[in-house]
């Protein structure tokens, strides 16, 4: 393996191990965001128990993690599915991080960064058609949208989107969510759309 790929591999997966919604909450309230709600180190999570504004400010940061290292490897010159490795490093270390004992979030926020970065104006068109599903769930606070999120781009990007690396990166990226977000998943099909 090429070693500047390693090196490109492993600060992916360093990046996504750092956890913007228990960074700040400890910051910000010297709490711990996996207390709070369903104990989901995320956005989501944040949104609901801690503030809508922080909750905003940790999506973005969760899904520039998606972005960063992504641009970052075709800076340096990658492309095609080295890149599409890259953005699935950042949703392993999102969802099973170093820094916080294997126990991260569940990743749909990073895996729409990487999505921004592959296919912005499929993904624009996309979560503008879902958006109403987006604040339903808010208002709701349930997760089954969620699942119905994520699906609804991973089938967009596998079956309508022409982007190969899109569609690798999802290939990818989304059986690593499924695994994190296992329980979460039987729930869905045991009909338990419990509070986020």
């Amino acid at each position: 393996m090429n070693v500047k790929i390693f090196w490109l591999f492993l600060l992916s997966y360093l990046m996504g191990s750092v956890n913007p919604a228990i960074l700040l909450t400890y910051v910000a309230l010297k709490k711990d965001i996996r207390n709070f709600g369903k104990g989901n180190p995320g956005s989501m999570n944040v949104f609901l128990n801690v503030s809508k504004a922080g909750g905003i400010f940790v999506f973005l940061l969760d899904a520039a993690k998606g972005f960063l290292p992504m641009w970052l490897a075709e800076s340096a010159g990658f492309s095609g599915k080295i890149i599409a490795f890259i953005g699935t490093f950042v949703i392993i270390g999102h969802d099973f991080p170093l820094f916080h004992n294997l126990r991260g979030g569940g990743g749909i926020a990073s895996i729409i960064g990487g999505l921004f970065f592959l296919a912005p104006v499929q993904l624009s068109v996309v979560l503008f058609a879902i958006l109403p599903l987006i604040l339903f769930c808010s208002i709701v606070r349930v997760k089954l949208p969620f699942f119905i999120l994520g699906l609804a781009l991973m089938t967009f990007v596998l079956f309508v989107s022409k982007e190969y690396v899109a569609r690798a990166y999802m290939m990818l990226s989304t059986p690593v969510v499924v695994l994190r977000k296992f329980d979460d998943v039987l729930d869905v099909f045991r009909g338990r759309h419990s509070k986020a």
